[in-house]
């Protein structure tokens, strides 16, 4: 069989994706304390640096000279930890050009460039309980990246057979909903209104029997909850992103692009997303930027008034459409956004730090909430929980300037979008080769 036809097999793919594992770069640094770059010392910068060097050189691993995807997960556990905007800037310094005082012959440690990063993560943890502080990084060419989403594409339209003969005798294809069980894919309604209202209607009852702070209480939960089903529906799931992506992976001829560029532009359209404008900004332009992504943010919360306050953790994606002619590293451009998002819109950095503990009726359950809101005293009481920034292709008939949308979505359980395709694409080889 030749090459070509082997990698349309469910074999060949299997095949593929292990290539693909091995390609990926996985860092754990338990008991590390995330800093921002003006507040790590210099011995710490070298002791990241030297546990990052130790782990390229224990797997044999020069650093990424193409575009790569990159996730963070920082949990600080200090007093006034830095703002989810400004560790990641560090660390991609950290993970380039060496320190001076590190001991090694390489330049470059992990990336050659901030600007090779198309797709990038990152997450905040904020809790009462400070056992250990970590920071967690995965890397991967964006090659890999795109072709995990290939792959589940293929699933998607049962593209695969089996190799005559071969080695795995078993399932030939599964179902899209089978693949997806469980999963953002499968649309569920919760009620969360319906449950609203008809306490709202019972309002009388509950009082008369439980007393107006336990009422309450209840409500808070009820519009928790319904705010938390709304940011669900917001949240850009992982079809629609090999949608976004599918240009790039694609074989149809750029006589497609206006179909491609008609869907995108229905899935990134209000009120899915916040439109942010262009990202062409020319010098001496950043101020009025942030001006207007911050007038932009006052907007949406007075347009969108059932989710304000935020009861609910909440996070956001940046969909970047770079312009034609130059970019922006995409931390930079969520430096221009996430303090905004923060400071209009109060996402709750915790849930402890939603809860009203002195009108619980429970004396033990208000000790209990007491004690861990006083533990996170110094704690940043509102932030995202997560940015997730992803580059999107150009397309012909695209405006020069580019684009930036905004997503506004759930922070709980949250599950980075690279971690859904990995799953997904997990998920498949097992139900095949079972």
């Amino acid at each position: 069989m030749k090459r070509g036809d082997y990698l349309k097999t469910v074999e060949g793919q299997i095949s593929l994706k292990h290539r693909r594992q091995r390609n990926k770069l996985y860092f754990i640094l338990d008991g590390y304390e995330p800093r921002s770059k003006n507040a790590i010392t210099e011995a710490k910068k070298i002791e990241f640096q030297s546990a990052i060097l130790a782990d390229m050189a224990r797997h044999g691993r020069r650093h990424f000279t193409a575009p790569v995807a990159l996730e963070f997960e920082f949990r600080p556990t200090e007093d006034d930890p830095p703002a989810i905007h400004t560790m990641p800037k560090n660390y991609l310094d950290l993970l380039q050009k060496r320190v001076k005082g590190l001991k090694t012959k390489r330049e470059r440690l992990v990336l050659k460039d901030d600007r090779d990063v198309y797709y990038l993560a990152v997450q905040y943890h904020i809790g009462p309980e400070r056992s250990q502080p970590h920071i967690w990084i995965k890397a991967a060419p964006y090659r890999d990246f795109v072709a995990e989403m290939a792959l589940i594409e293929k699933v998607q339209h049962n593209n695969l057979k089996h190799v005559d003969n071969g080695p795995f005798s078993r399932r030939a294809s599964v179902s899209w909903d089978e693949l997806a069980e469980d999963d953002d894919l499968i649309s569920s309604r919760n009620d969360a209104y319906e449950r609203l209202k008809e306490h709202e209607s019972r309002k009388q009852f509950w009082v008369s029997h439980f007393g107006e702070a336990s009422y309450k209480a209840i409500r808070e939960m009820h519009i928790r909850d319904l705010q938390d089903e709304i940011l669900k529906i917001l949240t850009l799931t992982t079809d629609k992103l090999i949608s976004l992506l599918s240009p790039l992976f694609s074989r149809r001829a750029s006589i497609f692009d206006k179909l491609n560029a008609a869907v995108r532009d229905m899935l990134i359209s209000e009120p899915f997303t916040i439109n942010l404008n262009h990202s062409n900004l020319r010098p001496g332009e950043s101020s009025r930027y942030r001006a207007f992504v911050k007038e932009t943010m006052a907007v949406f919360k007075e347009d969108h008034g059932v989710l304000f306050p935020l009861k609910t953790q909440a996070g956001i994606t940046i969909l970047f459409q770079p312009p034609e002619c130059g970019s922006i590293d995409l931390d930079n451009l969520a430096r221009r956004i996430v303090p905004f998002v923060n400071e209009e819109l109060k996402p709750p950095s915790n849930l402890i730090m939603t809860f009203n503990a002195e009108q619980l009726p429970d004396p033990e359950l208000r000790k209990w909430y007491q004690e861990r809101q006083m533990a996170m005293k110094r704690m940043p009481k509102h932030s995202i929980t997560h940015y997730q920034v992803i580059q999107l292709p150009r397309l012909s008939g695209d405006s020069e300037h580019g684009f930036v949308r905004l997503i506004l979505e759930s922070g709980e359980g949250f599950e980075t979008l690279w971690r859904k395709i990995d799953t997904l694409a997990d998920r498949w080889e097992k139900k095949v080769t079972r």
